[in-house]
């Protein structure tokens, strides 16, 4: 997919200055006096349903009134105009009985946009602007896409192809960027970046892409219960251009959560309101006070683009231009190749050593107690089982609900049942099936950004591939499972063969982000554990890291035989004993139900070389004399 003309001139003026972006259209329309009779046109004479505070259908009704709205925001200077194109989606647009008319709505919107631009060029050219002196500068126009309001009972897929059709209509206008505005759900941001992608896919070019987050509330510091890190977290699986935040009122608030994701390795935005109201213009003081409150987020290198607020009028915005004109932009920092995970808080996997529990107690096929009660249709008490893993230590859930009899309702149902839980909805997912039906269904319930465990080639390259950009598109990491076509590996050059093939496929074809690809060794087979499967693991790990750079591995403890019948007092120290040699051999994470566990120095000597005997397979019959030893306590 190549970069569209757009991107690549909006990135070289991005490097030299903060870009100004317009805000909106409603105070201009206010001031218009707009009636009935103006949002019905002669389009929507008869129309059943009253269209008044339809912004949006002014696009196909009025177009010289948002016309006259773009027209102020350019007098005033503004970089970047964006599209009265708000509610143009489908969902929002049902309410006035205008579902079929979104595309329309999107196709006009930019249109306008784009020809106020060029009729404001031609004024400057034929010095008609009344500016003496005034030169030609690039502006662009924003294809703005809103949330889809009252949405909760709306399927993802369903919001996917609503959102579609938004983006072809703003394209097809020649919209030089898209911006998702105002956005509190994430699982909306998620939609509509997936149809975004989707269509830039069929078109074979990428256009800037900018997400702005808005603010619950004044003051909360929250983004409908999500902090800023993890909006971050959860759009970076996508190629996004910007990330940012707005809010009506006291942009004060901002500052600090913009710091909080200061290390993205992409654009920031803000949107923010500065009240000319009080001011004295010829007061140098009270103009600095002002202008101030925009010189903070300069000063401290947060911002790229600034736009205005929901309150900004073109006098404001005007005074906006202003006030960050010779105000260096934002230096991009590197990308640090950590993978970046969320659930209603975020979480950062970086480095070895860290070797992340993956709770697995919601897991049909290996929590007896859970497939009983999921069975039974309690969702209530099978959410309930999670807490425990949350108090010893689970950091990640994972949730498979495979069995012959599930079917896509049904891990809906729970999934909606666990995440209205917030000290388990806080946690990242780890979304497990063998079924891809039932996979996508979990996935695409989640909100924040998770992992998709597992695909493998054992169907083809090909199909491996698909499967793989399905999950990126929406917004997980990714678990692969040593095997291919030939079947599951038992070899460590077979494990290794299999996992840089499934590498150099992700990166090289698909330009996967490495560090969102998480291995799986097989580390059994027909359900017994493999000779040696300890040292199998751990040999694995290491050529990973040292192979394949910033990839992550997953250990089963199940599948590695820790769990074995009449060891079950010993659990606790083999556990404690694995983890000391994983973390050392570079295991990013490992699925256990969580428990207690005796630190690895506080383990007797002589216990500890019976546990280490049985975890690195050091004798024959460690596990017989272990058992031995522990029937003798």
């Amino acid at each position: 997919m190549n970069l569209s003309k757009s991107y690549q001139e909006l990135a070289r003026a991005s490097i030299g200055r903060i870009l100004v972006m317009d805000g909106p259209a409603r105070p201009v329309l206010d001031a218009c006096d707009l009636r009935e009779e103006d949002y019905r046109g002669e389009m929507f004479v008869d129309h059943a349903v009253d269209l008044q505070g339809n912004d949006d259908i002014l696009c196909v009704t009025a177009p010289q009134v948002v016309k006259k709205a773009h027209r102020a925001y350019l007098e005033a200077g503004a970089d970047i105009i964006r599209t009265n194109t708000v509610r143009a989606n489908p969902i929002v647009q049902g309410k006035f009985r205008l579902e079929n008319m979104a595309y329309d709505i999107a196709l006009a919107g930019a249109r306008i946009a784009c020809e106020s631009i060029a009729e404001y060029n031609d004024d400057i050219l034929q010095c008609k602007t009344g500016k003496l002196g005034q030169t030609l500068e690039r502006k662009y126009v924003a294809g703005v896409m809103g949330p889809a309001e009252d949405s909760a009972d709306v399927g993802f897929r369903e919001l996917v192809d609503a959102y579609s059709e938004v983006v072809r209509g703003l394209l097809d206008g020649n919209a030089d960027i898209l911006l998702l505005d105002s956005f509190r759900n994430l699982l909306n941001v998620k939609a509509a970046l997936h149809a975004v992608f989707k269509v830039c896919s069929e078109r074979q070019e990428l256009v800037p892409v900018m997400v702005s987050g808005e603010i619950a509330e004044a003051g909360a510091g929250t983004l409908a219960g999500l902090t800023a890190r993890a909006l971050q977290h959860t759009v970076s699986s996508f190629p996004v251009f910007s990330i940012g935040l707005s809010a009506g009122e006291n942009a004060s608030d901002l500052h600090d959560l913009l710091k909080e994701i200061e290390n993205a390795p992409v654009r920031m935005s803000v949107m923010v309101d500065v009240s000319l109201e009080g001011m004295k213009p010829h007061d140098s003081d009270s103009v600095k006070g002002r202008a101030k409150e925009l010189w903070r987020y300069a000063d401290s290198g947060l911002v790229n683009i600034v736009g205005g607020g929901k309150e900004t009028t073109p006098e404001s915005l005007k005074f906006m231009v202003k006030a960050l004109k010779g105000s260096r932009p934002r230096r991009i920092p590197a990308r640090r190749y950590n993978m970046l995970l969320s659930g209603l808080a975020p979480m950062t996997v970086a480095g070895a050593g860290n070797c992340i529990c993956v709770g697995n107690v919601f897991n049909r096929e290996e929590s007896p107690e859970f497939a009983k009660i999921f069975g039974e249709g309690n969702l209530a008490d099978a959410v309930a089982l999670g807490h425990r893993q949350v108090t010893y230590g689970a950091e990640i859930l994972d949730v498979n609900l495979d069995s012959y009899d599930t079917e896509p309702p049904q891990i809906q149902a729970f999934m909606g049942k666990m995440l209205d839980d917030k000290s388990l909805a806080k946690c990242p997912v780890m979304m497990d099936s063998r079924s891809w039906d039932l996979l996508i269904a979990g996935i695409e319930c989640i909100s924040g950004k998770g992992i998709a465990r597992s695909i493998s080639l054992s169907e083809g390259e090909e199909i491996f591939l698909t499967k793989a950009m399905e999950i990126r598109k929406r917004g997980f990491a990714l678990v692969c499972f040593a095997e291919d076509e030939k079947g599951t590996a038992d070899t460590f050059a077979r494990e290794t063969e299999i996992i840089e093939r499934m590498y150099r496929l992700l990166v090289g074809k698909l330009n996967f982000l490495a560090e969102d690809i998480v291995f799986e060794p097989c580390v059994e087979h027909e359900g017994k554990p493999l000779d040696d499967a300890m040292n199998l693991l751990f040999k694995v790990c290491r050529y990973v890291k040292a192979n394949l750079p910033y990839a992550h591995i997953l250990g089963d403890v199940q599948k590695l035989g820790l769990h074995a019948s009449g060891l079950e007092k010993a659990r606790p120290g083999l556990t404690s004993v694995f983890l000391h040699h994983a973390k050392k051999a570079g295991l990013d994470f490992y699925i256990a139900k969580p428990e207690k566990i005796p630190a690895y120095e506080e383990i007797p000597y002589r216990m500890c070389c019976l546990l280490e005997d049985v975890v690195l397979s050091r004798v024959p019959d460690a596990k017989k004399k272990l058992a031995a030893a522990l029937k003798a306590m």
